[in-house]
């Protein structure tokens, strides 16, 4: 599956880092910030993705959606 997101930031997002579960599965450096998220060995039911960006300064930005996964 395809997982896209967007970040902004006044001073330029460098980053993101993308967790399922709270397991790191990805980095991408340049917008549309995306990974492609291997679900084929997962069990069915909710899921957390998290997107981390960070910028140039070293903020961070973060982001949260459940995914209920039907299998």
């Amino acid at each position: 599956v395809k997982v896209t997101v967007s970040a902004t930031d006044n001073v330029g997002v460098l980053r993101v880092d993308f967790y399922a579960d709270d397991i790191y599965v990805a980095t991408d450096f340049a917008a549309p910030y995306a990974f492609n998220w291997q679900t084929i060995k997962l069990f069915g039911g909710l899921h957390t993705l998290t997107a981390y960006a960070y910028d140039a300064i070293g903020n961070r930005g973060v982001a949260d959606i459940s995914v209920n996964l039907v299998k």
